[in-house]
């Protein structure tokens, strides 16, 4: 133990460990810019600048074999994602860059989700009572009793899968490119973030409808005839979800 002294607790672990796993617990070993001797057993073996993306091996020492392998493959890749989007750190200037980019990508994300909906609406000759554009939503009103079902579900749908399909596109377009140029690296980070960014469209979506009290207009009066009160909340509605209940509640009632 007194040989171990000032080293780090990943060292001290190191040195309980088989000969097969020492040397991969020695190449995570915290140690910020020098090289130390860190193995009691073998001097000889110094350890080389210290890598964070290695560093998530030493704290599943005490687990099992199965057990550490995933956690340290699933902290690897996270480590790995959060490097290539440019989110490993706040101190670097590439974080603010990755910020900016994400921000601008989210709101092209909403404009594009809404037009998507105001075009199959138009599609299927839907009279629209209402289409406002706005930094955080579009205010699509129109009467959900005059879709059918099928409509209805699609106009749902069409949202998050037109993001979706726009990222695959947007995808599959760097990477031809790539082939025949070097696109660079910011490119290949905004075609990341918005496939992370499509992946949660419609929790985006729900959130924001609920953040900005949209829902509030989905409320039927408790007052006077029931029918007609949420026939009447139903046009007003602009929450994708509300408007989906108020379909079924009004074609297939209770």
């Amino acid at each position: 133990s007194a040989h171990l002294k000032g080293t780090s607790k990943a060292a001290r672990a190191a040195a309980v460990l088989s000969q097969d796993d020492r040397s991969v617990a020695l190449s995570a070993l915290h140690v910020k810019g020098r090289e130390v001797a860190s193995d009691p057993s073998n001097p000889s073996i110094s350890l080389v600048r210290y890598d964070p993306r290695l560093a998530t091996y030493a704290p599943t020492l005490g687990v099992g074999e199965d057990d550490r392998k995933a956690v340290s493959q699933l902290r690897f890749l996270v480590s790995e994602v959060k490097v290539d989007l440019g989110l490993s750190s706040i101190r670097k200037p590439a974080f603010f860059g990755t910020i900016i980019i994400l921000l601008g990508i989210l709101e092209f994300r909403m404009h594009l989700h809404y037009l998507a909906q105001f075009a199959l609406l138009s599609l299927f000759s839907r009279p629209i009572y209402q289409y406002t554009p706005g930094p955080l939503r579009w205010e699509i009103r129109y009467s959900p009793t005059s879709t059918t079902t099928s409509q209805e579900l699609g106009l749902l749908v069409i949202g998050p899968l037109s993001v979706f399909v726009f990222w695959s596109i947007l995808a599959t377009v760097t990477w031809i490119l790539n082939k025949i140029t070097d696109v660079g690296t910011m490119t290949f980070r905004l075609v990341g973030l918005f496939g992370l960014v499509a992946c949660f469209d419609w929790l985006l979506v729900m959130v924001l409808d609920f953040a900005t009290a949209a829902f509030l207009n989905c409320l039927p009066a408790m007052e006077g005839n029931a029918v007609a009160n949420i026939k009447a909340a139903a046009d007003t509605c602009t929450v994708e979800t509300y408007r989906l209940w108020f379909h079924f509640r009004i074609r297939e009632g209770d």
